[in-house]
């Protein structure tokens, strides 16, 4: 309410003039409209909706006041803002809006960020196309709301979707023209109220076009919104609900805010001015809703926000009790319910601040390069790109330490062509050879995913350590079997998720040890780039889809900073290509003490490819490249690090020279004796295979292995 008054500053008094205001005791009133210079101060909102000289009410009580309020401001004549929500549930939402239609007055829901420049020009660069088709959205927003009482209490209509999920989901449905959306799978947290702490959201569009919203209300957030299309992408940074910035492909553009004569109290509420302006414009023109934010569209998104409170189990306290002593929303919801493919019960379960995880000491070992100065001999099975990188980051160290001493393909021609590029002296052409040479300590295995058991197994039988590109095996059962047949064969296997050996996992390892941002609260991870043109990314018989390929690396990521914590509820959903694998995907996990981790995969279009944990204290952030980084962020600084330097080698895949850190640990491990990696535990790369597992079933993606 005050910062609303404020912005009206902006504006001459023949543009808008508040002439009244009213509160439930006069003597707030009084002060208010002293401070404001408002002429008149009533101590109840019966008074000032009779008084002649009011044309517009302006609604800014807490949520469960708005309805009752909208209405008495109607009865008597006046055009209405009310300030989001509209109502608090879909049933308060349409009889306000019937009720402002059969009076033929002028309402409008007070979601500011619409009127704000840069939401106009987003509507503009996505008329023009500027990013192609709309592919992927992502919006989240977090800020501290436990200590605030409307924000806690269900009888105050409380929750972090009531207060501020709805600009996640506004933001969405801007962007997707008030379409609405096929399907709604959301998951959530619920404070010791019953009303919802944080809520992690997928909201699926024709087209497969999917929409991943978070809302938290145990932590700060970058509160950012992006729109990915298949051209480039549109972003709005930090303030995403209240913008003066707007990212575009072609730059960023800056907006200045509106000048006042009163100062505000929260961030950018100078933008109130704006919706204030559009209600001027509206009724100067005879319209009884805003073209911007029609009321039709209110009505989606309190059916949007309805759908996700009641997954998640928040049911409103409502004044209309039915004989049987129900709410209307009671009766009609079930209350074991099936969300993607998990039963959930529904309880108001007390959430706890989330623990640190633990991490065992031998975790915590360097990365730096082992003393013992024993080399180790490489075997290469599979001459494709990415062993090229594999092979070409081994130059950073000395032949001393590391040395390829064979390459197998399955042409002849193509493991020599591959041999003579990277200097290796033997070259075979089927890998049943390679790992009879018995001057191979170690294989690489690069191959298409569907090969990693056979050839995994091959190299074992044969007494060969191994190190086998991720995912480990196509499920679950192909996973289990060969790690515990390299268990029983007594030999090294490892899963080459390569991010576990950069130096900024290592950093970020130490800063949650440390406690340096508090209870861990809330995860964010996005992976997406354009795999349309790879038939291993597309094929179900090659193991293919954006889980397999890249979503291991979301899943390791939040595997790391939970400790290897198995999560209490995995709820996922995504879409599929023609060939029946996924092509994206959006995940929750849901830890002990409500910590939530959400996931987002896309094989269509390119992200930010960063991964955050927030927690009470900070944030730590791997930016970009988060499965291969170069830089981790703090709440404090920014920290780089510099990759490995190659003797005359180039490599193909982004960071690619930082493969040479897995090759160390590998054979730090071996130096030391180890079967397994304490950065890249068998358990753990087994715990994650169950977690894809579970993400593509629900999904629908089922490989020939899974009948095997």
């Amino acid at each position: 309410m005050v910062d609303f008054v404020a912005s009206l500053t902006a504006y001459s008094e023949d543009e808008h003039q508040v002439v009244a205001c009213a509160a439930r005791s006069l003597d707030s009133a009084k002060q208010f409209a002293e401070k404001y210079g408002i002429p008149k101060a009533y101590d109840s909102y019966e008074e000032l909706v009779k008084d002649p000289n009011v044309q517009v009410a302006y609604i800014g009580s807490i949520n469960n006041q708005h309805l009752p309020l909208g209405k008495l401001a109607m009865d008597h004549g006046k055009h209405v803002l009310v300030e989001k929500p509209m109502g608090i549930n879909v049933r308060e939402t349409k009889e306000l809006i019937e009720y402002g239609r059969s009076k033929k007055l002028f309402l409008m829901e007070g979601i500011w960020s619409r009127f704000f420049p840069a939401y106009q020009r987003i509507k503009e660069e996505l008329a023009k196309g500027t990013i192609g088709d709309i592919v992927q959205l992502t919006s989240n927003f977090g800020t501290m709301l436990t200590h605030k009482e409307r924000c806690k209490l269900k009888e105050l209509g409380g929750g972090s979707i009531l207060d501020i999920g709805i600009y996640n989901i506004q933001f969405i449905s801007l962007v997707m023209g008030g379409q609405k959306p096929e399907k709604i799978v959301a998951a959530g947290v619920l404070n010791e109220n019953g009303v919802d702490d944080g809520t992690s959201t997928t909201l699926i569009y024709p087209n497969g076009v999917t929409a991943t919203v978070i809302s938290s209300g145990r932590c700060k957030m970058e509160c950012e919104a992006y729109a990915y299309g298949t051209k480039g992408y549109l972003k709005l940074p930090k303030t995403f609900w209240c913008p003066t910035s707007l990212i575009t492909p072609n730059g960023t553009e800056d907006f200045d805010l509106p000048k006042l004569n009163k100062p505000v109290y929260y961030g950018n509420s100078e933008g109130l001015a704006y919706e204030a302006e559009e209600v001027r414009r509206c009724i100067t023109k005879g319209l009884l809703e805003s073209p911007l934010l029609p009321l039709n569209e209110s009505l989606l998104i309190a059916e949007i926000m309805e759908s996700i409170r009641k997954q998640i189990g928040y049911l409103l306290l409502l004044n209309t009790v039915t004989n049987d002593g129900e709410t209307p929303e009671s009766r009609d919801m079930l209350r074991v319910h099936v969300v993607g493919n998990i039963l959930t019960y529904i309880q108001s379960a007390h959430v706890y601040p989330a623990e640190k995880p633990q991490f065992d000491s031998d975790f915590m070992l360097g990365l730096e390069t082992t003393k013992e100065g024993n080399d180790l001999k490489w075997g290469i099975l599979s001459c494709g790109k990415i062993s090229n990188d594999f092979v070409s980051s081994l130059t950073s160290y000395s032949e001393d330490e590391h040395k390829v001493v064979a390459c197998a393909a399955r042409s002849l021609d193509s493991a020599k062509q591959f041999a003579e590029k990277n200097g290796i002296p033997k070259a075979y052409g089927s890998y049943e050879e390679l790992v009879k040479d018995p001057d191979v300590q170690v294989t690489y295995i690069g191959s298409v995913n569907n090969q990693h058991l056979s050839l995994a197994k091959l190299a074992i039988e044969n007494g060969k350590h191994v190190l086998v590109e991720k995912p480990m095996g196509i499920n679950v059962r192909e996973t289990k079997e060969l790690i515990e047949f390299a268990r029983s064969k007594k030999v090294f296997l490892m899963e080459a998720i390569w991010s576990r050996c950069f130096p900024a996992y290592q950093r970020l390892r130490e800063e949650l040890a440390k406690g340096s941002i508090g209870d861990v609260v809330q995860l964010t991870c996005n992976f997406g780039t354009v795999l349309t043109h790879k038939d291993r990314c597309q094929l179900k018989e090659l193991g293919g889809g954006t889980i397999l390929d890249i979503g291991v690396y979301n899943i390791q990521f939040v595997s790391l900073v939970m400790g290897g914590q198995k999560p209490e509820k995995i709820i996922a959903t995504g879409t599929m290509n023609e060939h029946g694998v996924d092509d994206s995907s959006s995940t929750t996990l849901i830890y002990p003490n409500g910590v939530t981790a959400t996931i987002v995969t896309n094989g269509r279009c390119k992200m930010e490819c960063d991964a955050c944990v927030y927690g009470t204290k900070g944030f730590l952030k791997l930016p970009k490249t988060f499965w291969c980084p170069t830089t981790l962020i703090t709440s404090d600084v920014s920290e780089d690090f510099e990759l490995p330097k190659l003797k005359n080698r180039t490599v193909n895949g982004r960071n690619g020279e930082g493969l040479a850190y897995e090759a160390e640990e590998v054979r730090r491990c071996l130096t030391k004796g180890l079967l397994e990696s304490p950065l890249m535990t068998l358990d753990e790369s087994l715990l994650i295979a169950e977690i894809m597992e579970s993400i593509r079933k629900q999904i629908g993606v089922v490989y020939p292995q899974d009948s095997q």
